[in-house]
């Protein structure tokens, strides 16, 4: 008898609606935050060995401006010449952008953590063909290029 009760309840449950799993689904990825342009990134890395290096980097985000949560960044300048070039993608959530770089044999991941469109915390964590390494810098957006001047006729 017990058992029954406890399978009515159940049932009377969720059939008022009782039941709600929104909290756990896993819900798509969303921002309003338009940050495509230029950024400069002063990394500080270390090793658990406590091998230190600075690595400055400029990378141009792509934002794909009909769905926000889409980027693509590459690096067009860096105090190491072999990762210029190099494209990192991953998705926008809210105000973390999550990549992987897409070089070859490469297994570098990180994040920016964005405090407004035109600063961010990064991590990054890459194999320098040796130790791992471990990441962290702010990235600032460069101004935008103000508009010629006006001329005259």
């Amino acid at each position: 008898m017990r058992s029954g009760f406890l399978a009515l309840a159940i049932v009377t449950l969720l059939a008022a609606g009782g039941c709600d799993d929104s909290e756990f689904r896993i819900k798509p990825c969303e921002t309003t935050l338009a940050i495509d342009g230029f950024w400069n990134v002063e990394w500080k890395c270390v090793t658990s060995g406590g091998i230190c290096m600075t690595v400055t980097q400029r990378v141009e985000i792509v934002q794909d401006m009909t769905d926000l949560t889409q980027l693509i960044a590459t690096i067009v300048d860096s105090s190491d010449p072999a990762e210029i070039g190099e494209t990192l993608s991953g998705d926008l959530c809210g105000d973390i952008f999550a990549w992987m770089s897409d070089a070859a044999g490469a297994d570098d991941t990180g994040s920016y953590i964005f405090a407004d469109v035109d600063n961010f915390a990064g991590l990054w964590t890459f194999k320098g063909g040796g130790p791992t390494f471990v990441c962290t810098g702010p990235g600032t957006r460069e101004p935008l290029a103000p508009p010629p001047p006006a001329s005259c006729p």
